[in-house]
């Protein structure tokens, strides 16, 4: 098989197929609004997914047709994709604890076919061959999006179901492995947290000094910077800093943005005032410019920048800004910051702690830099795991079980049985029903429908459902033509409705 400048030499006995070569069907999600009310389906969302695992007991209900119920509920073996926006193309297998559950709009579900092992089909979809064909399939302007047509056409290369089983039982073997390794290093991790807090907790717990508010002894900068394509300040995001962490991870360009920035001198304190990043704190070693999402402080001559910077790590005051930060996207206003309440002790003896601090926090986070560069490994084991996989070279390749031409063969019986079973039982649905089946324009729904619409509920039931693009081209074509206005906006949701 070719990819780009790649050639692969398919194994003995292997077959390189396409997804709707082992696939009974291929279909988008039910468009509905989710509810709390148990009304006995529930309801699967992109956003239910996470990192290959559901929450079953967070998943809304929804309430579905007994009609449209068949089309859309979904069975162990099934896949879901999702088709749109941040995690387009990431997927999901359906498992033995799946309940009563349709799935929503921006989801494409396959259904494999029985001669087909789900879970090597799933691991394909984690393999790095599966990114470099959705990436190409996908597409859009604003948000990526992918289409039932697109990853009917992924190419997949297919052994007999034995050696599939074979494949399947080795991965997950070797996964096995790597997860307890992944679990010992996270346990390590959380220990030297627990070990910092508690030399923080140490370090602060002092008795003497005048109490004083924060804000008395620090001051604000609040000098905005508009970026330009010359700039030659480095930039700080929110994405810079790792929780808990004392340096940076990753600095920017200024140039490369659009919004103003805020800007910082060597030896500022940066803070994030955003939930969840209410324990990321900096002290610049740079002229530069940061997110807006950061508090930049000058501390007075009673309070040393470094004792504040590890002041502000302490379990102490991250909870006094967590129970303080509010809003829709929570934030710690300045003025709940600089009410904080601190000792103010001598300097010489803020640069002792600091000192001693310094020397235990860098031993700390060079054993932490250690185990995040175990994680990477680990990540390109797995890579490295599934690369072999779909080579045919993770486990000997055995000929002697029967062949992948029968096995498409009898695929092709199954999926014959299977579209003359779903024609019997759309026939027996009534034509009120049927009608909703034909694809239509965005006009024809429109004026059969006669109010206002959501753009995202048009898009799923009109013939373009498959196809963003050209839903957006019909409608340009009525707005510019008179026959369809924006009625409102809520957010990100547009309606349209006949002028």
């Amino acid at each position: 098989m070719e990819n780009g400048k790649q050639t692969y030499k398919l194994p003995e006995g292997w077959i390189e197929v396409e997804i709707k070569d082992i696939s009974l069907k291929l279909n988008y999600g039910y468009t509905a609004k989710s509810t709390t009310n148990n009304t006995g389906t529930k309801f699967l969302r992109i956003t239910d997914i996470q990192e290959n695992y559901v929450n079953w007991s967070t998943v809304p209900y929804c309430e579905i047709d007994e009609y449209d119920r068949p089309k859309y509920i979904l069975n162990k073996g099934d896949i879901v994709f999702a088709r749109t926006g941040a995690t387009v193309g990431k997927s999901y297998l359906i498992g033995d604890n799946i309940l009563n559950t349709v799935f929503a709009s921006y989801l494409i579900r396959i259904q494999l076919s029985k001669f087909v092992e789900p879970k090597f089909v799933f691991y394909y979809f984690q393999s790095g061959e599966y990114w470099k064909q959705i990436g190409v399939k996908a597409s859009g302007v604003g948000q990526p999006h992918v289409n039932a047509n697109s990853l009917s056409k992924l190419k997949l290369r297919l052994p007999s179901k034995e050696n599939q089983n074979r494949i399947v039982s080795k991965i997950e073997s070797l996964f096995s492995e790597l997860d307890q390794a992944e679990k010992g290093l996270q346990i390590a991790k959380q220990q030297l947290e627990v070990y910092k807090q508690a030399l923080l907790k140490s370090a602060f717990n002092i008795s003497q000094g005048k109490t004083s508010k924060l804000g008395d002894n620090i001051s604000k900068i609040t000098q905005t910077i508009k970026p330009n394509t010359k700039s030659e300040f480095k930039f700080i995001g929110l994405d810079s800093i790792n929780p808990g962490s004392t340096k940076l991870q990753l600095i920017h360009k200024f140039s490369n943005f659009s919004s103003s920035g805020s800007y910082f001198r060597k030896g500022n304190i940066l803070y994030s005032r955003m939930r969840p990043n209410l324990n990321k704190v900096y002290k610049a070693e740079f002229e530069g410019v940061c997110s807006g999402e950061f508090f930049v402080l000058k501390c007075e001559d009673k309070l040393n920048a470094d004792y504040l910077k590890y002041l502000l790590h302490s379990i102490e005051f991250v909870s006094y800004a967590t129970n303080k930060a509010k809003g829709d996207r929570p934030r710690l206003s300045y003025g709940d910051f600089a009410s904080f309440k601190i000792k103010i002790i001598p300097i010489a003896e803020q640069l002792q702690i600091v000192e001693e601090l310094d020397n235990k926090f860098t031993l700390i986070e060079n054993v932490v830099d250690t185990i995040n560069k175990c994680f990477k490994e680990i990540e390109f084991l797995r890579y490295s795991v599934l690369k072999k996989a779909f080579e045919g070279k993770l486990v000997q390749n055995d000929t002697s079980y029967e062949s992948v031409e029968k096995l498409l063969s009898n695929i092709k019986v199954e999926k014959k049985e299977y579209l003359q079973i779903q024609r019997e039982s759309l026939a027996q649905i009534p034509k009120r029903i049927q009608i909703m089946e034909n694809d239509k324009t965005v006009w024809q729904i429109l004026i059969n429908n006669k109010t206002a619409m959501r753009s995202d509920k048009l898009w799923s039931e009109s013939k373009h459902k498959d196809d963003i693009d050209a839903f957006y081209a019909e409608v340009k074509e009525l707005i510019d033509a008179g026959k369809v206005v924006e009625d409102k906006r809520q957010g990100k949701v547009s309606y349209l409705k006949i002028k």
